[in-house]
């Protein structure tokens, strides 16, 4: 098909120019790096990289090209004689080649730049217009709707792909499409080749935050500071250090997913975004967004005491990767619209057309969605001009200063003439933008080769200071409009701090209303914003009613933490009961579970809540040093007076808890005016004992529960001690109901309790026949409460471990309740119960030998000849390997598929399949294994059956390299992994 792109392009009073040398080319996405190099090889009489008019455009190019594999700017080469078009025509000849595009450019900006566009058309639908009727006329044109978030650009918009671009005008279509009736717009979606990022990086250290505290420091590039020339933060973290409940959309280059001062403060995963794969995997390929990030909202005071501080203290960090396209544009500001964020911080510039993202803009505001953005870093190639989307009038402008307060020029950052933070008409604010330290993506791919980079600059820098800024202020009192927010960040900001040729009274152009003061705005949202605080609380028993602080009973038995093996359909209404508890089940290792929490609102408004989960083994403290973080929670608008239940918090592939044998629970929650308890603080066990009982947002589920039969003993492994760091005395009391009144109990303590004091024993005995070397026994006496007193504690958790003798003459349902309580100055300092209830010998389905971490099913002839005094029971074979117990060799000879084999006897089988090379190795292994009688009872011709069997699964593994999983096995064909029993019992008598 004959293509003929228009030489000029005018869309939203912009002017675009068809360049008569330069290409775009989209390659196959199958393409790798090698195949890539070779077909620009192959065409370098046709089309090559180099020698572009001017080194700025050299590196532009070059930037572009370093950071795409399949996407290529590039020229017509030396002396080629066709037109753009026809040499576009004969590139997309090749079937390496997706599509090739001219290249088109702005002659009103000073410096390189690029546009082309793809296979993609953006649609504005008149209201009322159904997406159905106009199907016929998609297919027509060749064109089918993209699916997914990439396509999801906003009410009444869509984005639609050619099926095939070679023979079709993408420029033809989107025209046709604008002809229809149903459509209000229609046009290319262009994409940005140059960078639009707004940064400066060079390769100084610098290793002190001035922009955060201006003492007049030495800069690196020899400049001595001015001190006070900062944003006056730290009596600002007075009034406001933030919240997890607002949350900064960064719209950036991604951010580093794993790194450890910003990890903690990006929201849920399912709310990140990459605009360029649709997906949820918005890494950082730059840096660029890293930086940003760590300047916003980085970890601030954090138990480690490590790396930087962010603006927003406790705000959390929406990660999402634009891509410099229209729709990407549009889809990043749309995912940040519909998935709760409060703030919108843009590094970035667009030259492209802009009046479908001036719509998307408009409604992020009209949402109450703050936006700030760079004003530029080209003043010297653009005077008096603010690039966009930072001049569009609902976006905060922010410019950049030094560490003098004067307005960068090229001599902070590069010395070349055209750079300069951009000034305007539609500049607001200033803040610092040269030297400043931030989060860099790990290792050498960042800025720098470190983890923090400490020379970030330009507008880009500035820009997320300014963001900070806003998340301090809506944390206070998130009622504030953006427009109020604004308001007040200019009204507050230090005027006539720069260069008095430039920094004049009020606002000018130069420096807008000034450099950024954060005190100053808190004190004016402070005394000018009042905001009625939220008063959330989480209940540590069903009679809690939140009073501070709390004097019930128990402080492990929270019904407001639920926790179940497989996910409810509906959380909100089978736990909305507020007055039952609603139960857990044990926590399965090795598999995911499913977390719900129920939240209260006493406060006179309606509030967001923020919820954070963690675990920490069985134990009677629960210091926050044990604390590991699961995941948090969010829920938005809980009405004054009310409650609310969350969906499923997904623990994923729960971790072995060893020594101990459970799990403690605990949840933290927020609202606005009413953060989390900050556990930072703790340093003894006494400070610990006022932080559980004064502070209503936190509570713990530490109650287990475990089948028992009757003849048995069960034990229970947990850790007792004090907080980090502290030592000092305590008691341990042991509270017995129902059937554990009758039932034989006896207690494993460590010789480290008993060190340095003399242990008194309260309905207690020490049996001599039962001393240990590591570890003192005792023997409880009848009644309901037995106590060892005056025991030491460390800040190293100490193991022990319960033993229940049931007796034989229980009946199915008898329960049998033991509290264990750690009393410190007669005052519980926590405690777990354990709840272990009889089960039917007649129903049990299988029975694990305590000990040997094997499972058998309950009428495997194998299991008669283990001690019955070890017996656990459960009701599946699931249940069974989620505590940590293998399938014993015994019972696999029956009919099972690869789920029933447990994950640690699957890496053991799957070590040595991937490690054998010839099948006849694995044969031989397995007859040097066996005896001769268990050959003769195989009978059948085993050598040749389980040689067949074996070069099927050899073969099989030798062409995807290894084995995975067991279900890679079971799929070969021809392989009945029934047969590949013989294969496991084959070890039996091994030495693994």
């Amino acid at each position: 098909m004959k293509k003929e792109y228009p030489d000029r392009i005018e869309i939203d009073n912009i002017e675009f120019e068809k360049s008569q040398d330069e290409i775009y080319l989209e390659l196959q996405s199958y393409l790798k790096k090698g195949d890539v190099e070779e077909f620009l090889e192959e065409k370098k009489e046709l089309i090559e990289g180099r020698f572009w008019p001017s080194k700025r455009k050299s590196l532009a190019v070059r930037e572009f090209n370093m950071l795409n594999v399949h996407s290529k700017w590039v020229k017509r080469a030396k002396d080629r004689k066709e037109t753009i078009s026809q040499l576009l025509r004969e590139l997309e000849q090749d079937e390496r080649v997706r599509f090739a595009r001219p290249v088109y450019f702005r002659p009103d900006l000073k410096y390189p730049n690029g546009f082309t566009f793809d296979d993609q058309v953006i649609v504005t639908l008149e209201e009322k217009t159904r997406t159905r009727g106009l199907q016929n006329l998609f297919k027509e044109l060749g064109a089918e709707v993209v699916e997914g978030p990439k396509g999801e650009l906003g009410r009444n918009m869509m984005l639609l792909r050619l099926c095939d671009d070679k023979t079709q005008d993408i420029y033809e279509v989107a025209q046709k499409l604008a002809e229809s009736k149903a459509i209000k717009s229609a046009g290319v979606n262009w994409i940005q080749l140059h960078s639009g990022f707004c940064t400066i990086p060079n390769d100084s250290q610098f290793s002190n935050q001035w922009n955060l505290l201006n003492i007049g420091q030495a800069m690196p590039d020899g400049n001595t500071a001015t001190p006070g020339c900062d944003i006056n933060i730290e009596p600002a973290w007075d009034i406001s250090k933030g919240s997890p409940i607002v949350v900064i959309a960064v719209l950036d280059s991604g951010c580093d997913l794993d790194h450890e001062d910003l990890s903690f403060h990006y929201v849920q995963p399912e709310r990140w975004y990459n605009a360029v794969t649709g997906s949820n995997d918005p890494n950082d390929y730059l840096g660029h967004g890293t930086c940003c990030a760590g300047i916003a909202a980085a970890l601030t005071n954090s138990l480690t005491a490590q790396g930087v501080a962010g603006v927003g203290w406790h705000c959390r960090i929406m990660p999402i990767r634009i891509e410099f396209t229209e729709a990407g544009i549009l889809s990043s500001l749309n995912w940040a619209l519909n998935h709760h964020a409060d703030i919108i911080s843009m590094s970035w510039y667009w030259d492209g057309p802009n009046s479908n993202i001036d719509l998307k803009l408009q409604e992020c505001f009209n949402a109450d969605i703050v936006m700030v953005a760079a004003s530029g870093n080209y003043a010297g190639a653009l005077p008096d001009n603010i690039v966009y989307p930072a001049r569009n009038p609902h976006v905060i402008a922010v410019g950049a200063t030094n560490e003098n307060d004067r307005r960068c020029t090229n001599l902070d950052w590069t010395n070349v003439w055209y750079y300069g933070s951009q000034y305007g008409p539609e500049l607001s604010v200033v803040a610092p933008g040269v030297h400043v330290w931030s989060t860099d993506r790990k290792g050498v791919q960042g800025y720098d080769a470190g983890d923090y980079f400490e020379d970030f600059g330009g507008t880009s820098a500035a820009t997320p200071h300014v963001a900070g800024l806003a998340g301090l202020i809506l944390a206070y009192n998130p009622t504030l409009t953006p427009t109020q927010v604004r308001t007040i960040i200019e009204n507050t900001a230090d005027d006539q701090v720069g260069d008095p040729g430039e920094d004049t009274s009020g606002w000018d152009k130069y420096m807008g209303y000034g450099r950024i003061n954060a005190y100053a705005a808190m004190l004016d949202v402070q005394t000018n914003h009042p905001f009625s605080p939220a008063d959330v609380y989480i209940r540590n028993s069903l009679s809690d009613t939140g009073t501070e602080p709390y004097t019930g009973g128990s402080l492990c038995h929270s019904p407001d933490i639920i926790i179940r093996k497989n996910p409810v359909i509906n959380p909100q209404a089978a736990f909305a009961d507020m007055i039952i508890d609603p139960g857990s089940d044990n926590a399965e290792i090795g598999n995911d579970n499913y977390i719900y929490v129920r939240v209260h609102n006493e406060g006179p408004v309606a509030s967001d809540i923020h919820v954070r989960v963690f675990f920490a083994p069985l134990n009677t403290t629960c210091g926050p040093d044990l604390w590991e973080y699961i995941g948090q929670i969010d829920f938005y608008n809980v009405p004054a007076g009310g409650d609310a239940v969350s969906d499923a918090l997904v623990w994923e592939n729960v971790p072995n808890p060893y020594p101990a044998d459970h799990f403690c629970l605990i949840a933290s929650i927020e609202g606005f005016g009413d953060p989390h308890p900050d556990p930072a603080g703790i340093s003894n066990s006494l400070q610990y004992m006022d932080f559980i009982r004064n502070h209503n947002n936190i509570c713990y589920r530490n109650i287990t529960f475990e089948d028992v039969l009757p003849d048995t003993l069960f034990a229970t492994n947990f850790f007792v001690g004090g907080i980090a760091g502290d030592t000092g005395k305590f008691d341990l009391r042991i509270e017995r109901e129902q059937l554990a009144l009758r039932a034989k109990i006896g207690l494993k303590l460590p010789h480290s309790l008993f060190k340095d004091t003399r242990a008194h024993l309260d309905n207690m005995i020490e049996p001599a026949e039962h001393a240990m070397k590591s570890f003192r026994y005792f023997e409880l006496g009848k009644g309901r409460q037995s106590t060892i007193r005056n025991l030491t504690f460390s800040g190293t958790p100490n193991a022990a471990c319960l033993e229940v003798k049931i007796p034989s003459d229980v009946k199915p349902g008898e329960k049998c309740i033991l509290k264990v309580q750690q009393v410190l100055k007669g005052q519980s300092m926590g405690d777990f119960q354990i709840v272990g209830k009889v089960v039917d010998p007649q129903k049990t389905k299988y029975i694990a030998v305590r000990g040997t971490h094997m499972v058998h099913q309950a009428d495997c002839e194998a299991l008669e000849k283990t001690d019955r005094q070890l017996w656990v029971p459960f009701e599946s074979l699931e249940d069974a390997r989620s505590a940590g117990y293998d399938m014993a060799l015994d019972c696999l000879n029956q009919p099972f598929t690869a789920k029933d084999v447990s994950f640690k006897l699957a890496r053991k089988i799957l070590h040595f399949v991937n490690s054998v090379e010839l099948a006849e190795d694995l044969s031989q292994k397995v007859r040097d294994t066996l005896d001769i009688a268990y050959l003769e009872a195989q009978g059948k011709g085993y050598d040749i059956d389980f040689l067949d069997t074996a070069r099927k699964i050899l073969e099989t593994r030798d062409e995807v390299g290894r084995f995975t999983t067991l279900e890679e096995i079971e799929a070969v064909e021809g392989v009945d992994l029934n047969e590949f029993i013989n294969l496991v019992n084959a070890f039996k008598k091994s030495n693994w």
